[in-house]
């Protein structure tokens, strides 16, 4: 019980301080308080927060289950309803309508930031990572999989210091820099036709996202089901009476020996 409390502890600290850096970029690093005034101040952001990214994962999963590409865009179309959830105080649907409001027309430049961003990562974490597994890595391709070899603990430690105070606060502020950008360009308010119009593609992304889960859950339980029918097999009952007597006479004769040869004791 205590290494999965340890990791909804630890996950949990992850989500405020990404919401107490958002908070501190949004007041130019200043926030009242200090650090700590931006953590307790992004505590009241951690139940929309995970509102509204439940909300774009379902849609997304939806527009996944359209052969991917829809997936994609609406990650894309999505990607700014985080800032949108603590900057600008909206919640679930309505950050959502917003970040699609932002982004569209801009989905090519918004995507070739993301790849760029992805790539400035994976170059910065990709030699620690050959240091730290490199070594097991080749081992086990020279002499096969050993038990009990592992990356040392050190890397392990490096890593998540790596993640968690350098990559994760460069990828928000970057990705925060896009959401100024874009909400410095779209200065006009969003029209309630258009509005409307947004919002009904998004509840429908939605629930098409959230009826795919439900039948691939039920589709991955009938086959778990399916799979262990075949290791419990049904002991055969006897069909008829016609049966049961023949296997009952069976057995008397099968003893009918051993019967004799007590009476003949006697």
């Amino acid at each position: 019980t205590a290494i999965p409390l340890l990791g909804f502890i630890g996950s949990f600290a992850v989500i405020l301080s990404q919401i107490g850096i958002i908070e501190s970029i949004a007041q130019n690093g200043n926030p009242e308080g200090g650090a700590f005034g931006a953590l307790a101040k992004g505590l009241k952001f951690i139940i929309p927060v995970l509102i509204v990214s439940a909300y774009g994962t379902f849609a997304a999963f939806g527009g996944i289950l359209l052969l991917v590409f829809p997936g994609i865009l609406l990650a894309i179309l999505f990607s700014q309803s985080l800032y949108i959830t603590i900057v600008e105080g909206r919640r679930g649907i309505g950050a959502l309508i917003l970040s699609w409001h932002y982004v569209s027309g801009f989905i090519g430049p918004v995507l070739w930031r993301f790849i760029f961003i992805g790539l400035v990562t994976m170059a910065i974490a990709l030699p620690l990572m050959i240091i730290t597994t490199g070594p097991v890595f080749f081992d086990m391709i020279q002499n096969g999989p050993k038990e009990g070899v592992e990356p040392p603990l050190w890397g392990a430690i490096a890593g998540i210091l790596l993640d968690q105070f350098f990559l994760a606060p460069l990828g928000i502020i970057y990705v925060y820099g896009i959401y100024r950008a874009l909400r410095g360009i779209k200065t006009e308010p969003l029209s309630p036709e258009e509005e409307k119009r947004i919002k009904k593609k998004i509840i429908a992304s939605i629930v098409f996202g959230i009826v795919g889960i439900l039948a691939l859950v039920a589709i991955f339980g009938l086959l778990i089901v399916y799979s262990a029918s075949d290791f419990i097999k049904p002991i055969p009952q006897p069909t008829n009476t016609g049966e049961i007597t023949a296997r009952a006479l069976g057995a008397n004769m099968s003893f009918a020996p051993i019967l004799n040869i007590l009476q003949l004791g006697k």
